[in-house]
């Protein structure tokens, strides 16, 4: 039996984090949440998800300071940052401190469901490269 991909969904605006939730159960993956930066940040340094879908404009730490803390524990976490926020200046902080995407707000579900996907495609392929040791000869 296939193991479903987890995703933690940290989102403030209830009716956004409730319908993020039902369309990725809808899709196949294990889903927890959290309302405000601070439980976002606990869970996310908690481990064991496959994947982050992260707002900045959280209460309590935003979604940059989650962001940053969560690649300093753990450099390879998928990560993608949801938001209003689309200035040139929000979306190259994002990125640099090293989401893997940046989806801004309204989102389509569609391209949202589809970029997590290939960002998780992405994140095992590097993993799958990681569990090998090549030798000389292509070995």
């Amino acid at each position: 039996m296939t193991r479903k991909p987890r995703l933690l969904i940290v989102e403030d605006e209830t009716a956004i984090r409730s319908g993020l939730l039902d369309l990725f159960v809808f899709h196949g993956f294990e889903v927890d949440s959290a309302a405000d930066g601070r439980e976002g940040l606990r869970k996310a340094l908690g481990g064991g998800f496959d994947l982050i879908l992260l707002d900045v404009m959280l209460p309590g730490i935003d979604g940059f300071e989650i962001c940053n803390r969560v690649r300093a524990a753990d450099p390879e976490q998928p990560t993608i940052l949801l938001t209003a926020k689309t200035s040139d200046e929000d979306i190259i902080q994002g990125l640099s401190l090293g989401a893997d995407d940046y989806v801004a707000k309204p989102f389509s579900v569609t391209q949202l469901v589809l970029r997590v996907h290939a960002v998780l495609r992405r994140a095992r392929s590097g993993q799958e490269e990681r569990a090998f040791i090549r030798l000389g000869d292509g070995w």
